[in-house]
């Protein structure tokens, strides 16, 4: 389950690149766009799945 998390979030991830310009002024944008795609790719496994 953790793997298709991972991979759900990386989609995501590429998905919010192509529709918007993101430009990170710090460590901490990244990290939290990284932990929002994490947090949003769980919901969208759990239910699916659950």
């Amino acid at each position: 389950m953790i793997i298709v998390i991972i991979i759900v979030a990386v989609i995501l991830n590429v998905l919010y690149h192509k529709i918007f310009d993101v430009v990170y002024f710090s460590f901490a944008g990244l990290v939290k766009e990284w932990t929002v795609c994490i947090c949003l790719s769980a919901l969208i496994c759990s239910i699916f799945f659950g």
